[in-house]
C-alpha cells in the first residue's frame, strides 16, 4: 500500500524534484528538499510543486516508491540520501540517513523501485 499525503511546498521549489527525498520545513504542513546526508527524511516527492503550492510526497511505511539515484545501485542495498541531499546512493555510509531497500538496479539520473520505511540514521 503506498502511502501519499499532500503537504505545501516550503521555501524551495520542488518542480522537477520526483524521487527526491523531503524533510519537514519549519512552518506546519509545509515540506522542502533534504540538503544533507543527515537531515531526517519523511519520504519522497511524488509530484512536485512551486513554493506555497500542495505537493505531493510518498511517506515511508509499507510503500514502494520511485526514488531518484545519484549513482550506481544494486538491487538490495540500502537507499542512503546523498551527500547534497537530493537524491539516493546505495549502501551504508556512517551518519546518513537510509529510508529504505533498493528494489532494482540503476545508474546516476534513473528512477528505481524502492521499499520505502522511516529514515534511520547509521551508526558504525
Amino acid at each position: 500500500m503506498n502511502l501519499t499525503m499532500v503537504f505545501t511546498c516550503g521555501s524551495t521549489s520542488l518542480v522537477g524534484a520526483e524521487g527526491t527525498p523531503v524533510k519537514i520545513n519549519t512552518a506546519d504542513g509545509t515540506v522542502v528538499p533534504c540538503s544533507a546526508a543527515a537531515d531526517e527524511a519523511i519520504g519522497i516527492v511524488a509530484s512536485g510543486a512551486a513554493v506555497g503550492s500542495p505537493v505531493q510526497v510518498t511517506t515511508a511505511g509499507q510503500t514502494i516508491g520511485g526514488i531518484l539515484v545519484s549513482a550506481t545501485v544494486t538491487r538490495g542495498q540500502f537507499a542512503t540520501i546523498n551527500a547534497a541531499g537530493t537524491g539516493f546512493t546505495g549502501g551504508k555510509v556512517d551518519a546518513a540517513v537510509f529510508m529504505g531497500v533498493i528494489l532494482e538496479n540503476g545508474v546516476a539520473g534513473d528512477y528505481v523501485q524502492a521499499f520505502l520505511f522511516p529514515g534511520c540514521k547509521h551508526k558504525a
